[in-house]
């Protein structure tokens, strides 16, 4: 039909690709009037030549190496929106998929191969480039990890961290926690693995699940783990039913987000092909909207004893324990650093700042300091020791120092 023969009534347009009848601003506009072609038929046929000449790079790069799959797994063009372009040396990368996907395919491959350039699919790729959970990984995946107590799991991981061979980074301890709270939040609500596929799990691939709603609004869509991974474990539990949102594996995350691929699947591939993408693409979408999401009501063994503003108990606590090993009831400042293992300049801050909330008497005597607790400090102490946790926590650092 030609163009001039569709119907438009002023309001109302129709499409020259689908034929449909739709309102003009669902038409891009253009300097004598309105395209012909509608706006979602304009976007399938971008993602048809994008996909076109991502498959035949996929394809034929570096002579058809990888016939058409992932350099590191089998993962092929059946999963073809979940293939990226990784550079596996980054100072050669000048070029980006993105930026050059609609050039001309045959110039992107060898600039892609004169840049070292190989396939790789999203799950491949989120473990290549999380590079500090593959350096600290065997501590994330530790079997026995939530055996222990939070304040023993930071330590775990304050100990490691600062013995390893990489140089010492300050919030390195916190990233680490963050990725064991993840793992812990995927095993207890998602018995640890992809819900969509069921082949991607927290010990073979932690860093390539993602949370994925089942249902978009504008309000949710927002959600990212990096905004919700300071959050207190069973926080993030509740944020994630609220939103209804599933554990998948970012293959699986992104065919299920491109729809545009699924529709477009039998002129890019071969029909025997595009049939296998939309069985796998009903298959993730079924088991996702078919998994049962529970509201869990656990304790979070990352939940540190002593919060935000709250370390002033952690400290009358050691004081305490030092007086009843050596059963006095004055002490050394020198024994509080050690004891605490802290600097003169943090000593002098801790010691401050108990004075102020009056739990502590500063005694100088023979040019030594000493401290001791004010009865305010041992009323408190007691109302801790009410609580079973500050009485293990207790017991354990009397042992260890005995």
């Amino acid at each position: 039909m030609k163009r001039c023969n569709l119907y438009n009534d002023g309001t109302r347009k129709e499409c020259g690709r689908c034929h449909e009848i739709k309102l003009h601003n669902e038409f891009y506009s253009k300097k004598d009037g309105l395209r012909s072609i509608c706006k979602n038929c304009n976007k399938l046929i971008v993602a048809e030549e994008s996909f076109k000449n991502k498959l035949l790079i996929l394809t034929n790069i570096y002579e058809g190496k990888f016939n058409g799959k992932c350099s590191n797994c089998d993962i092929d063009f059946i999963n073809l929106p979940s293939i990226d372009f990784h550079h596996q040396n980054k100072k050669l990368k000048q070029i980006r998929w993105r930026d050059n996907r609609f050039k001309n395919w045959t110039k992107l491959m060898l600039s892609f191969e004169q840049e070292s350039v190989v396939p790789l699919c999203k799950n491949c790729h989120s473990l290549e480039n999380a590079r500090l959970f593959y350096d600290f990984k065997d501590l994330i995946l530790r079997e026995d990890i939530f055996e222990y107590s939070a304040e023993e799991i930071h330590r775990i991981v304050y100990d490691h961290v600062k013995k390893s061979k990489k140089k010492y980074i300050k919030n390195f301890k916190f990233r680490v926690i963050e990725w064991i709270k993840k793992r812990f939040v995927i095993e207890q609500m998602y018995n640890g693995k992809c819900v969509g596929c069921g082949k991607i799990n927290v010990i073979h691939n932690l860093p390539a699940l993602e949370f994925h709603h089942i249902s978009i609004t504008g309000e949710n869509d927002k959600l990212r783990w990096n905004k919700i991974k300071k959050y207190s474990v069973n926080d993030i539990i509740e944020i994630l039913v609220k939103e209804n949102c599933v554990c998948l594996c970012s293959n699986c995350h992104t065919l299920l987000h491109a729809t545009k691929f699924v529709i477009i699947a039998e002129v890019i591939l071969e029909k025997h092909f595009s049939d296998q993408v939309k069985s796998l693409f009903e298959e993730i979408s079924r088991n996702s909207k078919n998994f049962e999401i529970r509201m869990l009501s656990i304790k979070d063994p990352l939940n540190l004893l002593f919060k935000q503003g709250e370390i002033w108990k952690k400290h009358i606590l050691h004081i305490y324990i030092l007086n009843q090993i050596e059963e006095v009831d004055i002490m050394r400042c020198i024994k509080i650093k050690n004891n605490l293992n802290i600097s003169n300049r943090h000593l002098r801050r801790v010691t401050e700042n108990l004075k102020k909330r009056k739990l502590i008497e500063i005694i100088r005597n023979d040019e030594k300091t000493y401290l001791r607790l004010t009865n305010v400090a041992r009323e408190k102490i007691n109302k801790l020791l009410q609580d079973e946790r500050y009485t293990h926590y207790l017991e354990y650092n009397l042992k260890k120092d005995l």
